[in-house]
């Protein structure tokens, strides 16, 4: 009897201990009688659900669930029936409306009889569980499509995972990397030292992101950007090294060709001779080295100023319409003649061109400018050439008339008259022979033939003289000048005439002799016929290289502002003949002079201009 008490007394705590368990227990259990039919949640079940016990006590369990889990709950019922009591999970529906996840653990509760009329199940919310693994199926899924390369190494550096696109990169299969270190990758080309202090920054839990040039097993070499970082199990030790490998070659080989590209075309408009600008709201944005100098600004001087600063004031309206209106698209511009202004205030002729571009975002122009200020001078003088050049051959053609005139006169004056004299004598001499028929009568008349003759005669060799004299080619400058200083003082005894000659006729070069002559020539013409001057100095020399020609007398003298102009005319063309002349031969001409004080006419040569003609 005491046994019996003391194994009911042992029940009894068995019981209070199981009831204890089953109320504190975090899983939840439930009991179903055989229709399905509710006879006890515990407190956790009743928690999911959110019901208390009194709500669900004698519910039909399929109140639960949604309809489509009901009948999948159904079946498993009748499953249980037949003694079938395998695991399964469900989706419960709680009384807010939400639901949660079951993992179901049925199992049976027998008479004994051995017929089933009870079903207690253990179920365990697995609704985080699940969402965590639907995450990682995402994130597996999204890593092994991943266009980045992807491999995981244990905490001492050997592979454990890559994914499909690191295989595809490295050239690698997976079973060829997994066991392995990554340093089968390594190229050579990158420094030791790059992946120690690599490997020193991931032990210490840095991240770290680096360009590597890596090697593929076919022996290929590539570009990667690499992000390295740990990953850190809840005790915060390393546990995994990642690495995302991004093959980046494509875009390095653009990027080293882009930057030789820019240093090319940088290098080809900062050496360019032609100036080139970027012009944005109104201000330099861009502007090359040659364009600087032109202007004489220093670079922070001109990135501080409008561009309309560099434009001479008479040309900044034009210049501003033309810039809306190439901003606008309406016009483009090219060859544009614009007159520039330069810190020193100097005016710079300029011939531009405008195309409208987009620089950094924005609407700009980009404009070319070519300094043209010294072409403008020298067309401008060329202008002034041609027209003197013009005048000049008005002059020469109608000096070339008088010449010819004089030329004529002469002839008809001189030599002329003694041939008709001649002629007339001679004709007077037949007349008397044919009347007389006495020779006394004509060897009478012959003396004064013979003096018409010797004067015509005379006269020609004066006029060739003055043409060309045959005493310059036969016996050369020195004999001519001494020949036509003679000459002259003959014509005009009122004028003395003193000489220096200091030079020997091998001195003077051949083509020199001509000019040397004729700037005498006509300086003493125009000395007979102006200066009313009673003396004259003619010197002839050589010094450093130069021949030296100078004819000075003490005269009335002129205003040298005219001596090319009217008084040259009126002269014969002398002065302006005499200029070209000793240009033309590669000399200077000069003239001294001022009214009442005389006047000196200069001309140099440098010898060596003249050496290879004179031979």
């Amino acid at each position: 009897m005491k046994d019996q008490r003391s194994e009911k007394n042992n029940r009894r705590e068995t019981d209070k201990w199981f009831q204890i368990l089953v109320e504190t227990m975090n899983e939840g259990l439930g009991i179903l009688d055989a229709k399905g039919v509710v006879k006890y949640f515990n407190p956790a079940l009743c928690k999911m659900l959110g019901h208390s016990l009194e709500e669900v006590i004698g519910k039909p369990i399929l109140d639960f669930f949604e309809d489509m889990e009901k009948s999948l709950l159904t079946e498993h019922i009748g499953e249980h029936m037949m003694g079938n009591f395998e695991q399964y999970e469900l989706r419960f529906k709680t009384k807010d409306g939400g639901h949660f996840i079951g993992h179901i653990s049925p199992r049976p509760l027998l008479n004994q009889a051995g017929e089933l009329t009870h079903t207690f199940a253990v179920i365990t919310d697995i609704t985080e569980h699940k969402q965590k693994n639907i995450q990682i199926n995402k994130l597996s899924k999204v890593v092994e499509q991943s266009p980045i390369g992807v491999v995981i190494t244990d905490n001492q550096g050997t592979i454990e995972y890559v994914n499909n696109r690191f295989c595809t990169i490295t050239g690698y299969s997976s079973a060829e990397l997994i066991g392995k270190n990554p340093r089968i990758l390594q190229s050579g080309l990158t420094d030791a030292e790059f992946y120690k202090m690599l490997w020193n920054a991931l032990t210490q839990g840095e991240d770290c992101k680096k360009s590597v040039q890596n090697k593929k097993k076919n022996g290929e070499v590539y570009w990667t950007d690499e992000t390295f970082f740990s990953i850190k199990n809840p005790q915060g030790n390393i546990t995994n090294l990642v690495a995302l490998h991004e093959d980046v070659t494509a875009k390095k080989q653009a990027e080293i060709a882009l930057a030789e590209s820019e240093t090319k075309y940088h290098t080809l408009v900062e050496k360019s001779l032609v100036g080139i600008v970027i012009i944005q709201n109104h201000r330099l944005v861009y502007f090359n080295r040659i364009f600087s100098q032109k202007f004489g600004y220093s670079q922070g001087e001109l990135e501080s100023m409008e561009y309309i600063q560099l434009i001479h004031p008479d040309d900044r309206e034009r210049f501003s319409t033309l810039i809306g209106k190439v901003l606008q698209g309406k016009e483009n511009s090219d060859n544009l003649i614009i007159m520039g202004l330069t810190k020193d205030q100097r005016t710079l002729t300029l011939k531009i061109a405008f195309i409208p571009i987009t620089y950094c975002g924005k609407p700009a122009i980009l404009k070319n400018v070519i300094d043209i200020t010294v072409e403008k001078q020298l067309e401008n003088q060329l202008s002034a050439y041609s027209r003197q050049l013009e005048s000049h051959s008005k002059q020469l053609i109608d000096i070339q008339e008088q010449e010819r005139k004089r030329i004529a006169s002469e002839l008809h004056d001189g030599i002329g008259q003694y041939l008709n004299a001649l002629k007339f004598g001679l004709q007077q001499m037949k007349s008397e022979e044919a009347e007389l028929q006495e020779e006394t009568v004509v060897v009478s008349n012959f003396p004064g033939l013979i003096d018409l003759v010797q004067e015509a005669i005379e006269e020609v060799r004066r006029i060739s003289a003055d043409l060309r004299p045959a005493i310059l080619d036969d016996l050369g400058i020195i004999s001519t000048i001494n020949w036509y200083c003679r000459r002259f003082q003959a014509s005009f005894t009122g004028i003395l005439i003193e000489k220096e000659v200091e030079v020997q006729e091998h001195d003077i070069p051949e083509p020199l002799k001509v000019t040397i002559y004729r700037v005498l020539q006509e300086s003493l013409n125009n000395i007979a016929k102006h200066a009313e001057a009673s003396l004259v100095h003619v010197r002839l020399s050589k010094s450093a290289g130069l021949i030296h020609l100078s004819v000075s007398d003490n005269g009335l003298g002129f205003a040298i502002d005219q001596a090319v102009t009217n008084e040259a005319i009126d002269r014969g063309f002398g002065l302006v003949s005499m200029k070209e002349r000793v240009h033309l031969s590669g000399g200077y001409f000069a003239i001294e002079s001022s009214r009442g004080q005389g006047t000196t006419v200069s001309a140099q040569w440098p010898v060596s201009l003249h050496a290879d003609e004179d031979g």
